[in-house]
């Protein structure tokens, strides 16, 4: 297990339910403070962040977990733009640095964030349904979900004000029915999208999968944003939150900001 003991280590990390309140009730706080003074998200999102914190406490309270984990073991937290998850993981190593690398991990709890439809959204976030439908188009809104000829938005997503932000897609399986100039895709399970430094109107995408050579294309403004609306409408397709203020991020220990 690594030089260092469990027992240098684990009064860090949760390990009983009452720790994982105790971080849930800890964050609600956090966030609450910070929607006071953050410019950055808007107040829906602060609603939206705090009715899922609340759910997934629900949650928690309702569910039989095990009161103390035995050595090596520890509960770990994500909250991300698709919800909740409660895991418990398992210690392999533990590194000179008190770093820790886990070779199990079981998913125990997972509560779905809140998907909206493009009134709800709108009217949430205080636009009106013709601009939800343009960010959605312009791939603002990378995880909305197309069933049929409806929209549904993740109630904590919502557009960055500071223009383009890098975009990742995955999927994890083959994908049916592509039209015929994206087939290729069926090589690739990853797409990365980056702005040009120099030239704002100009993009790099990126195609890559393990065992497979990168594949590179340029594209212009009009021509991503007609690409980002084709990934968006895939159902196999995923946008690939980056990390933000918390979200998107495992939480493990206690004092996890």
């Amino acid at each position: 297990m690594g030089d260092i003991g469990f027992d240098s280590i684990k009064d860090e990390y949760m390990r009983t339910k009452q720790d994982i309140q105790d971080w849930i009730t800890g964050a609600k706080k956090r966030y609450e403070k910070r929607a006071l003074t953050d410019k950055e998200h808007s107040a829906a999102f602060y609603h939206g962040l705090q009715n899922l914190l609340q759910r997934f406490s629900d949650k928690v309270n309702e569910s039989v977990l095990f009161e103390q984990l035995e050595d090596y073991w520890i509960y770990t937290i994500c909250i991300s733009l698709d919800g909740a998850t409660l895991d418990i993981e398992h210690i392999s190593k533990i590194h000179d640095d008190k770093r820790i690398s886990c070779d199990q991990e079981y998913r125990l709890i997972s509560v779905e964030a809140q998907m909206l439809s493009v009134e709800k959204y709108a009217r949430a976030y205080g636009v009106n349904e013709g601009t939800v439908r343009q960010w959605i188009r312009r791939g603002k809104l990378r995880s909305a979900v197309k069933t049929g000829r409806t929209w549904k938005i993740p109630e904590l997503d919502e557009i960055s004000h500071r223009g383009f932000e890098s975009a990742v897609y995955m999927w994890f399986n083959r994908l049916e029915d592509l039209p015929e100039k994206y087939k290729f895709l069926n090589h690739y399970s990853t797409i990365f999208i980056n702005q040009d430094r120099d030239n704002k109107e100009m993009f790099d995408v990126t195609y890559a999968a393990r065992g497979v050579d990168s594949k590179h294309e340029r594209m212009d403004t009009k021509q991503r944003e007609s690409f980002e609306l084709f990934l968006i409408q895939q159902p196999d397709i995923h946008s690939i939150g980056l990390p933000d203020d918390g979200l998107n991020i495992k939480m493990m220990r206690k004092d996890s900001k």
